[in-house]
């Protein structure tokens, strides 16, 4: 079963702000072996407005799925995958400053128990954030490498790091 669906609304008031919401979205049930065994959702979808103060665009895609590994386990753990990206273009009209930001993840297997109150066993993610504002730019770039027991190593832009997420303690 799925629904796809592309849409448009536009809307503008009295003092001459608009704003606008459009895109596609997709959300599909998925069966293995003719049983259900989870959902795909796929979304590409913009946001524009512009007021008096402000003016921007704001961008969200995602390709995301959600799956049992095994579909005929009631306590099959489950499986997440896919993309996920943000994208903004403000600007403040009284000052003239722009902020401009991207967030990219990419979702690889990521397994969710069913048994220890949906801890994340393993699996891993690639993320890239890049922008500027007012204050300065970035770049970043790097992986969440899931490790189990509540722990991940994550790596920015080269450099290391071992989390213990129930503590916070960073090695």
């Amino acid at each position: 079963l799925s629904v796809d669906s592309t849409f448009t609304l536009n809307t503008t008031l009295g003092d001459n702000s608009t704003a606008s919401v459009a895109g596609t979205t997709k959300f599909t049930f998925l069966c293995t072996n003719n049983t259900p065994s989870g959902f795909a959702v796929l979304n590409n979808i913009t946001v524009t407005e512009s007021t008096p103060q402000v003016s921007g665009t704001v961008k969200l895609d995602e390709n995301l799925t959600l799956q049992a590994v095994d579909p005929l386990n009631n306590n099959s753990d489950i499986n997440f995958s896919g993309t996920l990206g943000v994208s903004d273009n403000l600007k403040d009209k009284s000052t003239n400053k722009t902020t401009t930001d991207a967030y990219n993840y990419t979702f690889n297997s990521i397994i969710i128990g069913s048994d220890d109150g949906g801890a994340i066993k393993s699996g891993a993610a690639t993320f890239t954030t890049k922008g500027t504002n007012a204050s300065g730019s970035w770049n970043y770039n790097g992986t969440i490498t899931f490790l189990g027991d509540g722990k991940v190593k994550i790596t920015i832009n080269g450099t290391a790091y071992n989390v213990d997420l129930q503590t916070g303690v960073v090695s």
